[in-house]
């Protein structure tokens, strides 16, 4: 098969991974940010009710992730994608028309649903094998990071109008996502269960490390990055969330290079992740001028970039096929975590301390995640 025919075959199955991948994220993302917005401007909730919409979204995902996501594979996953892609989309509609309650309920409903979606699109790339699958992967993390550009830019726009609409149009993204979820390839491997073999467990520790580097300080900047920007440097909301821009621009280069070109060896580019997330925390806490701010966001593009696919292909480098659900989920899991958690730490520790110094405190995870990676982990970085 020669070169033009191997790019034409790879084509549809890449494009229905980053359509699902991009909906999925922009929809998810809307969701969880939405729900607080609507509970505080539409209900006249508090902030606590922000905090349980995002906390019965998150949750009720890991359970997904954990229980459910890992036992599927073949026809019984590729259906339960497709009726939780639908139920995505017609809850989403409804949120439209949701009430105090309802919207509670059904943003739990959502984040179940994406519980199983997301590891099993994981899952499927990853089963395309080789150098193709690894491609795929970072198919699927270039549509997220897509995503991560152009839905708050909509989100955003739609606000404007009205924080019910929001919904209305979103739900029209899911939809396309379950169309798009129809031709996705779902294989059955030799054998699927919740279990993992002891060199599957080494594979996941060594991925959740990799992304830890990066993913932790992310868990905070999602939380606080535009709340860190108008304390700091007193910016309008609407250039506080612009702080996010640089960032997603570059991950979005180099998660497209790894979509054409994917790493054979990783050990350079979790080295250059380490390095530019500990210059950019740096960066970022001693910055003079909103200007070098950016500058440190973008630095930070590299990591975000680079970090999850390699977890993604750290995983399918070392689980068997029959093992790669199971395992994918469990890290998954495991990023869904530390989103539940280090907002509420850093969250903490900005009331006591600060919020420039609570910021470079995310030194340590990253230096902590690197050492320990280089000295157990070493070998699955070759």
């Amino acid at each position: 098969m020669g070169l033009k025919d191997s790019a034409l075959a790879f084509l549809p199955g890449a494009l229905s991974i980053f359509v699902v991948s991009a909906c999925a994220r922009a929809t998810s993302n809307m969701v969880s940010t939405t729900i607080p917005i609507l509970g505080k401007y539409v209900f006249g909730a508090g902030t606590l009710y922000g905090g349980a919409a995002l906390s019965i979204y998150s949750v009720l995902g890991i359970l997904a992730n954990y229980l459910v996501a890992p036992r599927l594979s073949g026809e019984a996953q590729k259906r339960a994608v497709l009726a939780s892609t639908a139920v995505i989309a017609v809850s989403a509609l409804l949120l439209t028309y949701s009430d105090i309650v309802t919207a509670l309920i059904l943003g739990g409903v959502i984040g179940f649903a994406f519980g199983i979606v997301f590891p099993s699109i994981i899952t499927a790339a990853s089963l395309a094998g080789g150098y193709r699958g690894e491609r795929l992967l970072a198919v699927f993390s270039t549509g997220l990071a897509v995503s991560l550009v152009l839905g708050p830019i909509l989100e955003s726009d739609i606000l404007t109008f009205s924080y019910r609409l929001v919904f209305l149009v979103f739900s029209l993204i899911a939809g396309a996502m379950f169309l798009a979820s129809w031709t996705v390839d779902f294989k059955s491997p030799p054998r699927q269960g919740p279990g993992v073999s002891p060199r599957s467990k080494s594979g996941i520790y060594a991925a959740t490390l990799v992304s830890s580097v990066f993913y932790i300080p992310f868990a905070a900047f999602t939380a606080f990055l535009p709340i860190y920007a108008a304390q700091v440097f007193g910016t309008s909301a609407a250039a506080s969330y612009l702080s996010f821009v640089p960032l997603f621009v570059v991950s979005l280069c180099f998660r497209a290079y790894m979509s054409v070109r994917p790493f054979k060896r990783l050990r350079a580019p979790v080295l250059a992740s380490v390095l530019a997330t500990s210059i950019g925390l740096v960066a970022m806490a001693a910055a003079p001028s909103y200007y070098v701010f950016l500058g440190a966001m973008a630095l930070f593009g590299l990591p975000h970039g680079v970090t999850y696919t390699i977890s993604l292909v750290m995983v399918s480098r070392t689980s068997p096929e029959g093992e790669r659900g199971a395992a994918v989920s469990l890290l998954q899991a495991y990023t869904n975590v530390v989103y539940v958690a280090v907002p509420v730490v850093l969250g903490y520790m900005i009331e006591v301390v600060g919020i420039r110094p609570s910021f470079l405190t995310l030194l340590a995870p990253t230096a902590a995640a690197s050492l320990f990676l280089s000295k157990r982990y070493r070998g699955q970085l070759a």
